[in-house]
């Protein structure tokens, strides 16, 4: 596994045990939880779905998956970045990226979760379709399905720079409190883009001189 990290911008993240410990894990549940995305809920919920409560349980096993993989990456992210600022090592900007999207598509997957457990969650007046409490027959076509994905995927871009999403708004306090917090990890995140931005211009000039 430490292959896909050995490059030239991605070196020192097999140089520290913690983090390499981290990306582990986090690679093993991104696995795990393509397998229980993939096959595992959907098995169940074809096989017991007609009770409510064997369909809220494989939502919450779906938007608890989605949480601890936040929760993975959010910690990667600190020990990477804790590392290198520690050790005077060279801050890099493709990291940065790939946090962000990370972050932004997993808060939309979080999202996406909750609004099959609840939908009274959020307001969505012209949603795809609303998800039943139980398995039902036809189920919304895989087009259907992804789109409602990709609205709440835009929805969590929107949420990240604070622009009003103009499909999908907050009908809860708990939703406003994730908001709040996605608002605040995409101002770290710009924090270390404009650090590194400085860092990046300071060597420069160092190089220069």
């Amino acid at each position: 596994m430490d292959l896909i990290l050995v490059s030239d911008e991605n070196e020192e993240w097999v140089k520290n045990k913690t983090i390499r410990r981290l990306w582990h894990l986090d690679l093993i549940s991104i696995l795990i939880g393509l397998a229980l995305f993939l096959i595992a809920l959907p098995a169940v919920e074809e096989t017991w779905g007609d009770s409510a409560r064997v369909m809220l349980v494989c939502r919450l096993i779906g938007a608890f998956t989605v949480l601890w993989l936040i929760l993975l990456n959010v910690s990667l992210a600190w020990f990477f970045y804790r590392h290198l600022l520690m050790a005077g090592l060279d801050l890099r900007f493709t990291p940065i990226f790939w946090y962000w999207l990370v972050w932004v598509l997993l808060l939309g997957a979080l999202y996406a979760q909750l609004y099959c457990i609840k939908p009274s969650l959020f307001v969505f007046p012209d949603a795809p379709y609303i998800p039943a409490s139980t398995f039902t027959h036809p189920q919304p076509s895989y087009f259907l399905r992804q789109l409602l994905v990709l609205k709440f995927y835009l929805y969590s871009a929107c949420t990240a720079f604070t622009v009003s999403d103009p499909e999908i708004s907050s009908a809860s306090p708990s939703i406003t409190g994730l908001n709040l917090v996605e608002t605040i990890g995409n101002t770290l995140l710009l924090v270390v883009l404009v650090a590194t931005f400085i860092h990046k211009s300071v060597l420069l000039k160092h190089q220069k001189d």
